[in-house]
């Protein structure tokens, strides 16, 4: 919007890419739509009523992701998530 600072750290791409939530523990995965990324992190649109837990596996390979990632913020249909640094897994 006019007037107002871009307060992101890093610029968001955005995209309509196909993926996949791997939920912890378990071999199951979740359809989802990756609607932007950036070096750090991604915005998802997710099933409605799907709640995702706090830390999972992002997977898109068309992207060349295969990620922890922890939520930032969560709306009806979306999921901003960070990108957790390997040190930082909780495999």
């Amino acid at each position: 919007m006019p007037g107002q600072t871009e307060e992101r750290r890093h610029h968001r791409k955005k995209v309509v890419q196909e993926a996949r939530i791997r939920l912890p523990g378990q071999n199951n995965e979740i359809p989802c739509i990756i609607r932007d990324v950036s070096v750090s992190g991604v915005k998802l649109r997710v099933p409605m009523g799907f709640e995702a837990p706090d830390v999972f596996r992002l997977i898109a390979p068309a992207l060349h992701i295969n990620s922890c990632v922890r939520i930032a913020w969560r709306s009806q249909h979306s999921i901003g998530a960070t990108f957790i640094p390997d040190a930082e897994r909780p495999d």
